[in-house]
């Protein structure tokens, strides 16, 4: 028979002892097919990529872009996810992209005074997708518009490339 007097499978193996294995080897492969089956990027299971982000506002406050600018170095994050996307290697200033109209009525560029362009370049680690760049359970698409904080800076922008480096 399968269990003696004792209660021990084929008289070597108690059933209390053959169920904790049985449910410890559950919880494994539990565990394991949940990272394999999400895009989350798993320590024990996927490398994360380097991510480059660029993101870019056309009109910003020139405090803000020197306040941007001399943070440098510091890490980039979104504050509505309490997510760290990377940090910022890279900070280009430029006049103001502003549009008006002219005396005809025609819409033309131009730019406004104590107003600056800014591209912030961020290298992060993360997840590089068909659908973006995923950094935690997130994923940032070129075009997204979002507020992203630089230390005690926060810039209203909008992401404009994603490359993978490497």
């Amino acid at each position: 028979m399968f269990m003696d007097s004792k209660g021990k499978l084929f008289g070597k193996v108690s059933i209390i002892d053959a169920l904790i294995v049985l449910i410890v080897l559950g919880a494994i492969a539990g565990v394991t097919y949940k990272f394999t089956r999400s895009n989350v990027s798993s320590p024990f299971f996927n490398k994360a990529d380097q991510i480059e982000l660029k993101f870019g506002a056309d009109e910003v406050p020139d405090f803000v872009a020197a306040a941007v600018k001399e943070s440098l170095g510091a890490p980039a994050k979104d504050p509505v996810q309490n997510q760290i996307l990377g940090k910022i290697v890279d900070v280009k200033i430029e006049k103001a992209r502003s549009y008006g109209n002219n005396e005809k009525g025609e819409s033309v560029l131009t730019s406004k005074p104590g107003y600056s362009s800014i591209v912030i370049t961020i290298v992060g680690e993360g997840k590089f997708t068909d659908e973006g760049a995923s950094f935690g359970p997130s994923t940032y698409p070129v075009g997204r518009s979002m507020e992203v904080r630089f230390g005690k800076t926060a810039v209203y922008s909008r992401i404009q490339s994603l490359n993978k480096k490497g």
